[in-house]
C-alpha cells in the first residue's frame, strides 16, 4: 500500500533549489534525434563542422595507428568498455556486469573511471577497496561503481595512463576502463564497444552524437548491444557480439529500509528527477512499470544536485543520481531509487573473451 495522502500539485520553479530549478534546456542532444524538420535543418547546417571534427579525429588516430606515437602498454590485460556515441548508452552498467562476472570467477579486477564532472577528473583519485566514495569528489559514475563493487580498486581520473600505472600496485589480472575506447594513449588488449545500429543519426559532433566516425568500429574487438530478452542474435561474423539485458528489480527508499516490488508500482503517483544523458528513457521505463508521473524534472547530465530538494510528494531517481543524494541530511523518507540489474546473455562466452590471452 502507498501513503493515503493526496498527491500534491506539481512543483513550481520556486519549489526547487539552485541546482534544480534550471531544468534541462533544449540542446544538441534533442536536435540529434532528428524528429522534426527543424532538427534535420540544424543538423545539416552543422555538417561542415562535423566533417572538420571527423577529419581531426582520424588524423589523431592515424598518429597511433601508423606508429608515430606509441601508447603506454600496462603489464596486465587491459580492456576498454566504450562507445562511439556521446553519453547515455550504458557503459557503466556494462562495466559493472563484466567486473561482477570476473569477480565471481576469481579474477582480480581493477577499474578505471573518468570521474567526469568532479575534481577527480583533473587531479586523479585512488579509491581503495572498501573505502567509501563521495560522488562530489569522484563523480556519480565512479561512486556508483564503488557502491556496487566495494572490493575493487578504483582509479578515478581522465588520465588513463596514470590510472594503469597506479593500478599496478594492486596487481590486477584485468584492468577495465569505463568509457575508455577513445583513450589512444593507453594500449588495450581488447575493446568492447556498445553500438546501436538502429540510430538514425550517424554524424560526428556537432551535427550528430558520434565522438568519431563509424569506421572506428573496426578497432573494436567485440560489439555489445542491449536487448529486452536473451535470445540468439545475428552479429558481425568477423568479431563476437555480446548481448546484455537490463531488468528492473524494485524500488528502495534512499533513507529508509522500505523496499517495493516491481509489481507493486502500478498506479503509484510519483515525481521523477534525474540528471542523465537520456532522461526520456528513465521516464518511459517508469511509465512501463505502471507509475503515474506527476512531474518530471531533467537536469543536465552529471548535475551535482547540491541545491535544496522538494520535501512534498514521493520522488524517484536513478541509481546514478541516488549516490549524490543518499548522504544528504535533507533527503527524507519520500525519496526512492529505481533498482536495476544488468546481466550478459552469453555469460560463458563473455568470460572466455574477457580472460583471453594478452596481445603480443
Amino acid at each position: 500500500m502507498y501513503p493515503t495522502r493526496s498527491p500534491p500539485p506539481a512543483p513550481t520553479r520556486s519549489d526547487f533549489g539552485p541546482s534544480i530549478r534550471h531544468t534541462r534546456p533544449v540542446s544538441l542532444e534533442d536536435v540529434w534525434e532528428l524528429r522534426t524538420p527543424t532538427d534535420r535543418l540544424i543538423s545539416a547546417l552543422l555538417l561542415p563542422a562535423s566533417w572538420l571534427y571527423g577529419f581531426g579525429w582520424e588524423s589523431y588516430e592515424a598518429i597511433y595507428r601508423l606508429g608515430l606515437k606509441r601508447p603506454f602498454r600496462p603489464e596486465f590485460r587491459t580492456i576498454a568498455i566504450g562507445n562511439l556515441q556521446v553519453g547515455g548508452l550504458g557503459k557503466t552498467p556494462l562495466t559493472l556486469a563484466c567486473a561482477r562476472l570476473l569477480e565471481r570467477s576469481g579474477v582480480r579486477v581493477a577499474i578505471s573511471a573518468s570521474g567526469y564532472g568532479s575534481p577527480a577528473w583533473n587531479s586523479g583519485v585512488v579509491v581503495e577497496p572498501r573505502e567509501a566514495a563521495d560522488a562530489g569528489a569522484v563523480g556519480d559514475e565512479a561512486a556508483l561503481i564503488r557502491t556496487k563493487l566495494p572490493d575493487v580498486p578504483l582509479l578515478v581520473g581522465r588520465d588513463r595512463v596514470w590510472a594503469a600505472q597506479t593500478a599496478a600496485r594492486y596487481q590486477p589480472t584485468i584492468l577495465l576502463l569505463d568509457d575508455g575506447f577513445q583513450h589512444l594513449r593507453l594500449a588495450r588488449d581488447a575493446d568492447l564497444v556498445i553500438w546501436d545500429p538502429n540510430s538514425a543519426n550517424k554524424r560526428c559532433l556537432p551535427a550528430g552524437p558520434l565522438r568519431e566516425p563509424v569506421g572506428g568500429l573496426k578497432r573494436a574487438a567485440a560489439i555489445a548491444t542491449w536487448v529486452s530478452e536473451c535470445k540468439p542474435v545475428e552479429g558481425d561474423s568477423q568479431k563476437p557480439t555480446f548481448t546484455f539485458v537490463r531488468r528492473f528489480t524494485g524500488v528502495r527508499g534512499l533513507k529508509t529500509d522500505e523496499h517495493r516490488t516491481i509489481e507493486s508500482l502500478k498506479g503509484w503517483r510519483v515525481n521523477a528527477l534525474c540528471a542523465i544523458a537520456r532522461p526520456e528513457r528513465f521516464y518511459a521505463a517508469l511509465r512501463e512499470l505502471g507509475c503515474e508521473l506527476a512531474t518530471t524534472v531533467a537536469l543536465k547530465d552529471h548535475d551535482s544536485m547540491d541545491g535544496p530538494m522538494p520535501s512534498e510528494g514521493d520522488w524517484i531517481v536513478t541509481a546514478k543520481d541516488a549516490v549524490k543524494l543518499e548522504r544528504r541530511d535533507d533527503i527524507g523518507g519520500n525519496w526512492f531509487v529505481l533498482e536495476m540489474d544488468t546481466n550478459p546473455c552469453e555469460e560463458e562466452a563473455l568470460l572466455s573473451w574477457l580472460t583471453a590471452e594478452r596481445r603480443r
